[in-house]
């Protein structure tokens, strides 16, 4: 999913679908995937604004991985987008990124991505 543009609607429909198919495929109550998808959208909020202020700067992505046991959100862009991210995830007052308590936040310095993942019990 590209975090670029200024097409949010698209971006509302894919985070939809997301939280359509965590609600039905996972434990998660409503709630919760509702809480994933505010993350998702607070991050891409980040990514159009850094988007805006920084012209030419290399685009930002995420690339989601859901089975039965975690969600796995991976995301691709600038290391200052990243760092961002992680800013998030510690704003446990502010932050739509931290109310959706994420499990785990990998780094991968090589690829340049952060991937924010989320564990579910057994059904």
């Amino acid at each position: 999913m590209p975090f670029q543009g200024n097409d949010d609607g698209e971006i509302m429909r894919r985070v939809g679908q997301l939280r359509s198919l965590l609600f039905a495929r996972t434990s998660l109550d409503l709630e919760s995937a509702r809480r994933i998808g505010r993350a998702v959208v607070e991050i891409w909020r980040l990514a159009s604004d850094r988007t805006r202020s920084q012209q030419g700067e290399t685009a930002c992505s995420l690339v989601y991985t859901l089975t039965s046991q975690r969600l796995v959100l991976t995301f691709r862009g600038p290391d200052a987008w990243l760092s961002g991210i992680r800013h998030l995830r510690e704003e446990v007052e502010r932050s739509a990124v931290a109310a959706a308590e994420f499990d785990e936040l990998q780094t991968d310095e090589a690829g340049g991505g952060l991937a924010l993942i989320k564990c579910f019990s057994p059904s």
